[in-house]
């Protein structure tokens, strides 16, 4: 794959794939949602976590929708191409804008519109992310050293419609 946004849905497939199986399934989406409960469940957070869920389970049924099989799997192959029409079809969800959104209503907790670094470490670690190198890569940060909505949503919409292979947006998505 010569194509940069091809190379990285490669990559995010890689990432999401869990069990390395070679293909995905809503589990290993699940698997990453539950990571994201487990760290983030506070009773003022609860219906922002089911919001989350459902967007998440949307991205799923988007990704089979656009996939045109009765296989509740996707291959590397497919999973790039139905990622490509998803991110493009906003007919019934916007996938681009509508996981980086609900994801920070999650990682904020209190409706500032600003993720810190504390919470943007949180959110790493309970991402997995080990490398330092991939913090800076996140949202661009503000010069207060805080990232905005508008700069996790960005971020997002470059990871799908731009050649940057190292676009930070991918996070959203699973992309550790």
């Amino acid at each position: 794959m010569t194509d940069p946004i091809a190379i990285k849905l490669g990559l995010l497939f890689e990432a999401v794939d869990a069990d390395h199986d070679g293909t995905i399934h809503w589990a290993d989406y699940q698997r990453l949602f539950d990571r994201l409960a487990v760290g983030y469940k506070t009773d003022t957070a609860e219906r922002r976590l089911q919001a989350l869920q459902a967007t998440y389970q949307m991205y799923w049924c988007e990704l089979l929708r656009h996939a045109d099989s009765t296989s509740p799997l996707l291959t590397k192959e497919e999973f790039v191409a139905v990622n490509r029409m998803a991110s493009m079809d906003i007919s019934r969800f916007n996938v681009v804008e509508g996981i980086p959104s609900a994801m920070f209503d999650v990682i904020v907790p209190d409706d500032s519109n600003i993720l810190g670094m504390e919470e943007l470490s949180r959110l790493l670690k309970l991402l997995e992310v080990t490398s330092p190198e991939i913090a800076g890569r996140i949202p661009e940060l503000g010069n207060d050293g805080c990232v905005t909505r508008e700069d996790c949503v960005r971020s997002a919409r470059e990871f799908f419609y731009t050649p940057n292979v190292i676009a930070p947006g991918g996070v959203f998505f699973g992309m550790v």
